[in-house]
């Protein structure tokens, strides 16, 4: 029986995964072999770690045999139900999606949960909850009471992750959390011991290795200074995986130290004076001065793969890389294929790099990579890290769903916040991000244009409407949109894009949409849509979900629909 037709009483049923650590340090030994005479059992306690799985319903559910999985018993111990906040944030300089996924509440009827709470611990498993709707069971005609649907027949609600539980006499609480609460600490990655060599000195000790993401030859990741590990051999580190060096400036002067070679060992025989040897390898990307001290700072362009060689240059591409490889995000919590279609869409050349004193902040470095991709980062209702556009909707783009006065309960307007309202005149794109900036101590013979170069953090692109500009009286103009980007056209693409995405001379609209819970569960954010509702849109318009509140007990779901 559908949701949507049927007409029987709605039901949540909930899974928690439930872990129960080792009962005993991690380090504890077995028993070696010949310790005790053979068939002779240990006093001591085996080491094992066990996870279950906690069900549970606020009316009940059981599954039906020919379910996957079988029969499987959801007591009635949700408490209540769930709230559900997500929303993009459209500011230009945005980098992914708010959520808030509230909490589940489990009664403690005697004590039942409490052992569970006490030596099992959920934060970081999965968690999901689905919705369904029970079904009238009959004979003759008559109604004799409801019955649990298939398994099959419910949708999910959400998938997403403990943040931790507590417990008391009355109740089990468990928080909820969206799936970027893998990215959200600082990755640190590796760092220095401090022994000496390519392990740095004892200065270095404790200090996080550079890493150099994505980039090319024909657009690298500019102006990077690279580190200082060995200061008597006179060798620096650019990252902490294969990459390669395109132009090395002292003072901001190229050609003043040329390359030598490509060695394996970069702690093997010093180049001649005046030049440079560089090694990459799965140690790293190093180069070495044949004259040291140098006369002043030496900066790098380069580019810069991942520990496994990969080396992406593609905005979504690099960040699709970072979530699996920098940031360990285990991968059934990434949508891959989104990445994929937004590299395919935006296919625009990017780089990040990241120094000693920077840790890796997932959410903001991802965020920026697909902020260059004219995208945001967005926790999915299946649980999973997506990589979602946001553009201007394609003409003749056929909508997922449509909704009109039959579906929907209610539709209002919600003002934009500023710089979006009122609208923009211009958007600005900074791109080739210079990662040192030089004002003082440069080389003599630098061109004026190279010194101005060298003071700037931004290069910048920019496109503007003047539409805008002759309709509104005092039109916003946004702060510039730092992005990862390296080359100037794709620069100049993006600017672009976001002009015709914000600077309108009608100005976009946003409206609070609701409709049935069973309705909004087969759409998620970033979907196009269609609206016909009286009033402003009346001939219909079609618009992209961009945020979403759902509320459970009350059996609604309201979309934030950009027009």
């Amino acid at each position: 029986m559908s949701l949507t037709t049927g007409t029987g009483p709605l039901f949540l049923a909930a899974e928690i995964e439930a872990y129960q650590p080792p009962n005993g340090s991690d380090a504890a030994p077995g028993e070696a072999h010949g310790v005790l005479p053979q068939g002779v059992l240990s006093l001591t306690s085996p080491i094992v770690a066990d996870t279950a799985t906690v069900r549970a319903s606020d009316v009940g559910y059981v599954t039906r045999e020919t379910d996957a999985g079988g029969l499987q018993v959801y007591p009635p111990i949700l408490i209540s139900g769930v709230e559900l906040d997500r929303a993009m944030d459209l500011s230009p300089n945005g980098q992914g999606a708010a959520a808030g996924w509230g909490s589940l509440r489990l009664a403690n009827e005697r004590d039942a949960l409490t052992a569970l709470a006490l030596t099992r611990n959920a934060d970081g498993r999965p968690v999901r909850l689905r919705i369904g709707r029970k079904v009238a069971l009959s004979a003759n005609g008559a109604f004799l009471d409801w019955r649990d649907p298939p398994l099959a027949d419910t949708l999910p609600v959400l998938s997403g992750i403990a943040a931790g539980w507590s417990v008391d006499e009355a109740e089990l609480r468990l928080a909820l959390r969206d799936p970027t609460y893998w990215i959200e600490r600082p990755a640190d990655g590796a760092t220095y011991g401090g022994t000496g060599a390519l392990d740095g000195n004892a200065a270095l000790a404790g200090k996080r290795k550079p890493r150099l993401r994505g980039g090319s030859a024909a657009n690298p990741v500019r102006e990077i200074s690279p580190q200082l590990v060995d200061p008597v051999a006179g060798i620096y580190q650019i990252s902490d995986a294969p990459g390669a060096v395109v132009a090395l400036y002292e003072r901001g002067l190229a050609g003043g130290i040329t390359l030598n070679a490509i060695v394996a060992d970069i702690t093997g025989a010093a180049p001649p004076a005046a030049t440079y040897n560089v090694e990459s390898s799965a140690r790293g990307l190093f180069m070495r001065l044949g004259s040291f001290p140098p006369a002043g700072v030496i900066t790098v362009n380069a580019w810069g793969a991942f520990p496994d060689s990969t080396a992406p240059s593609v905005a979504a591409t690099v960040a699709l890389e970072l979530l699996e490889q920098d940031l360990a995000v285990p991968s059934g919590l990434i949508n891959t294929a989104s990445f994929a279609k937004l590299a395919a869409a935006a296919p625009w050349a990017a780089g990040v790099f990241l120094n000693t004193d920077e840790p890796l902040d997932g959410v903001a470095v991802v965020g920026q990579l697909l902020r260059s991709s004219a995208g945001r980062l967005v926790p999915s209702r299946a649980g999973q890290l997506t990589a979602v556009s946001l553009a201007p909707v394609p003409a003749g783009a056929l909508p997922a769903a449509s909704f009109t006065a039959a579906e929907i309960v209610a539709c209002t307007p919600r003002p934009l916040s500023p710089p979006l309202s009122p609208p923009p005149f211009r958007m600005r794109v900074g791109w080739g991000r210079s990662f040192t900036t030089q004002t003082s101590a440069l080389a003599p013979t630098l061109t004026g244009a190279r010194i101005q170069e060298l003071a700037q953090t931004w290069r910048v692109a920019a496109a503007s409407s003047t539409a805008v500009s002759n309709a509104w009286r005092r039109p916003s103009d946004p702060p510039l949109v730092e992005t990862s980007l390296t080359n100037s056209t794709h620069a100049a693409a993006l600017a672009m894009l976001l002009r015709d995405l914000w600077c309108v001379a009608g100005e976009r609209r946003l409206y609070d949409v609701a409709v049935p819970l069973p309705l909004a569960l087969a759409r998620d954010l970033g979907d196009v849509v269609s609206m016909t509702f009286p009033g402003p849109l009346a001939s219909g318009a079609v618009g992209r979900i961009v945020g979403e509140q759902i509320r459970t007990l009350d059996d609604l779901a309201t979309f934030q629909v950009l027009i």
